[in-house]
């Protein structure tokens, strides 16, 4: 091997000593040792930098037509060119770019995601040397970050999406689909830190792109996504009001867990039977065990009947609103204090007498006073039809 290359490097002609290592990369296409050997010699100093460049250009054209399938080498065989073109970088920054791309989607047919990420965030997208758009800068930081958010890393994922942000302003108006990536992950890594209402709202707002833009399936993922979030969201007006606009989306019908984000619109108490389908689709930041004891799902539901009762009594025991709700008294009492305190329910706490007294809302009185009106209204209407209809069965 090494006479071979000493051979070619003592030809005099440039085109011709090119072509000669060209030619000797092809033959040496399955035999990793071979292709190291290459390597090493073209990255030797003796080697003039426009000859390396070309047969380096033409080593990864060789590597694409490799399958890593049939040679599991390819990956260690990328990863040795790396390491040995590190101590001259800035001379073939352009070949380690290239390499890091391919050896990126290798390790990601591989599902090395977190590998794959860091290979990728090794390119430097500051380089003087090198200029880069602002669309290429943010294209690569959001692939980043969404390589880390395939395995949960939202702390890394975040401080990429952070890095994007800078940019994605000035991304060209017609590359929506980078800005719905961007939009997409960002909504994902608020998700994975469990504010699940900024994260509903987010989904929600992409969920609703045009069809023509992006794909209908990944517009009902989207919208299943901010249902789930808005299910698992703190209970209170905000999230009130995003149940309402989804309630009132015609697309929430065929979502798997309409039935349950309509109870908790119409704010009616729900069971421990209501949830048990729903907990097993949801991913495991979204399972959780919190400090207090409960579990994400727990403590999203407990809120929402807390809530629910406080539509239906003015006060109650907290030994009989802990039976009603599932858990001991000075569990209920402390939900009640922590949404008091955050102004996500208005009552106050009576700790000598055990009490919590809570204050209605005159105007949703008002709307639940119509509603009972409108219904004996139409109850009676047809009463009267029946009785126009078929007097005979009101015959005394």
């Amino acid at each position: 091997m090494a006479t071979e290359l000493n051979k070619i490097a003592s030809i005099a002609d440039q085109k011709k000593k090119v072509a000669a290592y060209k030619d000797f990369v092809d033959a040496s296409i399955t035999n990793a040792s071979a292709l190291q050997s290459i390597v090493e010699h073209v990255l030797n100093e003796d080697v003039q930098l426009v000859i390396a460049r070309a047969v380096l250009a033409h080593f990864i054209q060789a590597l694409e037509r490799i399958d890593p399938e049939a040679h599991s080498w390819k990956t260690d065989l990328i990863k040795f060119t790396l390491q040995t073109i590190k101590p001259r970088i800035m001379s073939f920054e352009e070949t380690d770019v290239v390499l890091r791309e391919q050896l990126c989607e290798v390790l990601i047919e591989e599902e090395e995601y977190i590998e794959a990420a860091k290979t990728l965030a090794a390119i430097n997208l500051e380089s003087s040397a090198r200029q880069y758009t602002d669309d290429q800068k943010a294209e690569k930081y959001v692939k980043i970050a969404e390589l880390y958010l395939q395995e949960d890393e939202t702390v890394d994922a975040e401080n990429f999406i952070n890095r994007a942000s800078r940019v994605i302003h000035a991304v060209d108006s017609s590359n929506w689909a980078l800005k719905l990536r961007y939009q997409v992950s960002y909504a994902r890594i608020l998700d994975s830190k469990r504010k699940f209402l900024d994260a509903a709202l987010r989904y929600y707002e992409f969920s609703q792109s045009k069809p023509d833009e992006v794909d209908p399936e990944d517009l009902l993922q989207l919208l299943g996504k901010a249902t789930t979030c808005a299910i698992l969201a703190a209970a209170g007006p905000q999230r009130s009001r995003l149940l309402a606009t989804l309630y009132k989306d015609e697309r929430i019908k065929s979502m798997e867990h309409a039935p349950i984000l309509e109870k908790l619109y119409l704010e009616q108490r729900l069971r421990r039977s209501d949830i048990a389908a729903f907990e097993e689709s949801l991913l495991p930041h979204q399972k959780a065990k919190l400090a207090n004891g409960f579990t994400v799902v727990e403590q999203s539901f407990l809120e929402h009947n807390m809530l629910a009762v406080s539509r239906i009594y003015t006060s109650m025991y907290f030994s009989e609103l802990g039976t009603l709700l599932g858990v001991d008294a000075k569990k209920a009492e402390k939900v009640a204090a922590t949404m008091i305190g955050e102004e996500r329910m208005k009552g106050s706490i009576d700790q000598v007498n055990g009490l919590l007294e809570l204050e209605q809302d005159g105007e949703l009185l008002q709307n639940w006073d119509d509603r009972i009106s409108s219904v004996c209204l139409n109850v009676n209407a047809c009463a009267e039809n029946i009785q126009t209809k078929y007097p005979q069965l009101f015959v005394q």
